[in-house]
């Protein structure tokens, strides 16, 4: 199963230590076997904002803040995906609290198959259709 991993935090020290922290869970083969792992750095998104000191229309009088959202994006095939999950719920919660996580499952099936119906008998048939609705319902 592939999970995709979103992470975002303002703080870039702490979103490499988070980053350093899942490639040493993954390479660590005694806590989550058959893993594989790709990197992605996300485009960082830098907002900026202005307040004026004065109730007044002065543009002189006016401060401004500005703060970045750091981005990555991991994709990951496991075959225990529920144990790693698990950990990184837990490691989330506890020791990573500025950081915030969005994850996406996908299965590994074939994107395109052809299907001969003529060769199906009608329970077979409707059973098979049942399984494309189910599948296309965890696709979409």
């Amino acid at each position: 199963m592939f999970i995709n991993i979103y992470i975002s935090s303002k703080n870039l020290k702490s979103l490499k230590l988070f980053t350093s922290f899942i490639l040493k869970l993954v390479n660590n083969n005694k806590l989550i076997s058959k893993t594989l792992i790709k990197n992605f750095q996300k485009k960082n998104k830098q907002k900026i904002f202005t307040v004026l000191k004065s109730p007044h229309v002065n543009k002189t009088a006016q401060t401004q803040f500005e703060y970045t959202l750091y981005k990555r994006q991991f994709t990951i095939f496991t075959n225990s995906s529920f144990k790693f999950i698990f950990f990184l719920k837990y490691f989330q919660e506890n020791i990573f609290s500025d950081i915030k996580i969005k994850t996406k499952f996908r299965t590994n099936l074939k994107k395109n198959t052809s299907i001969n119906f003529k060769s199906f008998s009608k329970s077979s048939t409707s059973l098979y259709l049942n399984y494309l609705d189910v599948l296309g319902e965890l696709k979409f």
